[in-house]
């Protein structure tokens, strides 16, 4: 999508994730006005990356930019970035990759996220407080994730994963949660296994967030996308959880587009040095 004259474009929203970039601009009244989808680029060369493509395609300096990306979990991190950024925007905000997507569900109201890809992980907000659980890495952590499902399927052939890299491993899930779904045993036996650690890190981060009532949860992320998994989690998150609210991402937007829109009414502002999460 070209833009329309650079007046138009009130805020840029970025979602800078593990395999493609997405920018998205929208006007004042919030209509998308810009829309590019790109391989993403590793954080170090993010703000030269997107510097080309500004000025690829004449787009000025917007009122603000809202990033979000992998990689800029810590303070340090996205004060970093940040600075590497400036000139593209009158303003620029950079979050996790995490805290945008919460934000593409709560919008920085309370409820817990849970995202199952290459690795996993849950986050949560509520009252002022903030929890997360996993998130350490597929390597060291992440169970449930993709890459936690292909070693798990490894482990059954006697392979190993620490002969393959991360995406290599992690692109043997689709195949097991294939398999699954038509009741091959060995593959219903990890998934059903992967279910039941997605669902615990929710319930670890809902433990840590201490609210009276079931919080709402989110699922996001690749793996939610097999029917079989997604039934067993959310049957685990109502077992643990009783009366839990399970949420799709709201139609018609994605995190590049929710960047913008949270750039345009300040929503982004909940999500400003956040404090140091539970773990």
């Amino acid at each position: 999508m070209t833009a329309l004259a650079d007046a138009a474009i009130a805020s840029i929203g970025v979602d800078n994730g593990g395999t493609s970039l997405r920018i998205k601009a929208v006007d004042r009244r919030g209509r998308l006005v810009f829309a590019r989808s790109d391989p993403a680029p590793s954080v170090p060369k993010l703000a030269a990356f997107l510097r080309r493509t500004f000025r690829a395609h004449s787009l000025r300096p917007a009122p603000v930019l809202v990033l979000g990306s992998r990689g800029v979990w810590l303070a340090l991190e996205r004060d970093s970035l940040r600075r590497r950024l400036r000139g593209l925007a009158l303003e620029v905000i950079v979050l996790s990759d995490v805290e945008l997507a919460h934000g593409l569900f709560f919008r920085g109201g309370p409820g817990i996220l849970l995202i199952a890809g290459t690795g996993s992980i849950a986050y949560g907000r509520h009252a002022g407080v903030i929890a997360r659980a996993g998130g350490l890495g597929p390597r060291t952590g992440d169970e449930g994730s993709g890459y936690w499902i292909g070693r798990e399927l490894l482990k059954t052939t006697g392979g190993s994963p620490f002969a393959r890299s991360t995406a290599a491993v992690a692109a043997l899930a689709p195949r097991v949660l294939r398999d699954a779904g038509r009741k091959d045993p060995v593959a219903s036996r990890i998934v059903k296994k992967a279910a039941r650690h997605l669902a615990d890190l929710a319930l670890d981060v809902a433990r840590r967030l201490r609210a009276t009532r079931a919080l709402p949860v989110a699922l996001h992320g690749g793996l939610f996308r097999s029917d079989h998994l997604r039934r067993r989690c959310v049957s685990n998150l109502r077992e643990g959880l009783p009366g839990v609210r399970v949420r799709a991402a709201p139609s018609g937007q994605d995190a590049a587009l929710r960047a913008a829109l949270m750039g345009l009414d300040g929503s982004w502002k909940r999500y400003r040095d956040p404090a140091v999460p539970r773990r």
